[in-house]
């Protein structure tokens, strides 16, 4: 016996009302094939968990109608591009585009797209065989990368937040060859910045020059569904190494010319938490914070300021401005918040990526565990 709805679906007795275009039916063989009355109309209905994906729902439907009226005249094989077409004729596709995709139980405005992105942190690839801190990084991203292609191929795109190598700040290079072929298998576009851990020149080395800013860093404006997302490179380079990060003044006019150009809602993402968190991290944290943010306040819409670096998750209001830190992919630790100087325990997870909506109203970010090593209970 059937217990529930989604047990329907996985027997076929359910219907998804998925996108327009999803799944894997071969439709470039099958729409030459058949055959439609004239004067047909199509609708679209889909779930109400895929508002995001209204708009493009739209435009793959009008892509079927627009690839079948372009058909020679075979008889009633002749199809009009479809009720889309017929009201937008009317000069009314406005009202086609909100009365025929509405998402089922739902209410959202359709001409109001939702932006959605993830975040990694702290990823801390390695040499082929060797490990980090006992972990295997290399396969913990692999598992990463598997996770958004199955459950978050609907992304606009990804961030990688800097620790992409774990000895990269030590010369180490086969880690961003390493990182260079796990990227390429993910199915969402990819953004990339550096932390602590990486090497500049090596880093690019491998994925291009053309990354390079005209800062001489990694920075870079991702705009997106009326979103601008902006990644800095705060990593200090120099003789004596230091964990802790830092933005130059080239980087903070270049930051500051980025928000003056852009009026609506902006992320920013770079590896060092800029906030105070009160713990011993922040001895490595974003140096001349303050310097940062005067920049920030002066746009009236900064979202979200994401980190990571900490590896364990934190949400603050510094500034008035949202401030964020992801626990990432590579180990996590212990936080001791009482002051006291303890031993920072090092944990086997989770894996954590960062996964961000964003619309008019609002922008959520939640902390997604693609391992967590928790047992399950039901």
């Amino acid at each position: 016996m059937l217990q529930d709805a989604g047990d329907e679906v996985a027997f076929g007795q359910g219907d998804l009302y998925l996108p327009v275009y999803w799944g894997a039916i071969p439709r470039a063989y099958l729409l030459p094939r058949m055959a439609f009355r004239q004067g047909m109309l199509s609708m679209i209905e889909l779930n109400g968990g895929y508002n995001a994906h209204a708009e493009s729902a739209l435009l793959a439907a009008q892509n079927i109608g627009v690839q079948l009226s372009a058909r020679p005249e075979t008889g009633h094989r002749r199809m009009v591009v479809g009720e889309f077409e017929k009201l937008s004729h009317d000069c009314h596709r406005d009202v086609a585009q909100r009365a025929l995709i509405a998402p089922r139980n739902s209410s959202r405005d359709v001409d109001k797209p939702m932006l959605k992105f993830l975040v990694f942190s702290d990823i801390h690839l390695v040499d082929t065989g060797a490990t980090s801190h006992g972990l295997d990084t290399h396969s913990r991203f692999s598992a990463g990368i598997d996770w958004v292609n199955t459950h978050h191929a609907d992304a606009d795109f990804c961030v990688l937040a800097g620790d992409l190598a774990d000895l990269g700040f030590q010369g180490a290079t086969e880690p961003y060859q390493r990182l260079k072929d796990q990227v390429a298998r993910l199915t969402v576009p990819c953004h990339i910045t550096i932390g602590n851990h990486d090497n500049r020149d090596t880093f690019l080395a491998f994925f291009g020059e053309g990354l390079r800013a005209e800062t001489g860093c990694i920075d870079k404006v991702i705009d997106a569904k009326g979103h601008r997302t902006i990644l800095l490179d705060s990593v200090v380079e120099g003789p004596e190494h230091t964990h802790g990060g830092a933005l130059s003044r080239a980087q903070l006019e270049w930051l500051a010319a980025r928000l003056g150009e852009h009026p609506g809602p902006v992320n920013v993402i770079l590896h060092h938490h800029a906030n105070p968190l009160h713990t011993m991290v922040d001895r490595i944290r974003l140096e001349a914070p303050e310097a940062f943010a005067e920049v920030l306040k002066t746009h009236g819409d900064i979202r979200q300021v994401i980190a990571g670096h900490v590896h364990y998750t934190s949400t603050a209001m510094w500034h008035g401005i949202p401030f964020t830190t992801l626990a990432g992919s590579h180990y996590g630790v212990t936080v001791p918040l009482n002051g006291a100087e303890r031993k920072i325990d090092r944990l086997w997870g989770p894996a954590q990526m960062a996964v961000v909506l964003c619309d008019d109203d609002q922008t959520l970010v939640h902390f997604e565990n693609y391992l967590d090593g928790n047992p399950v209970l039901s």
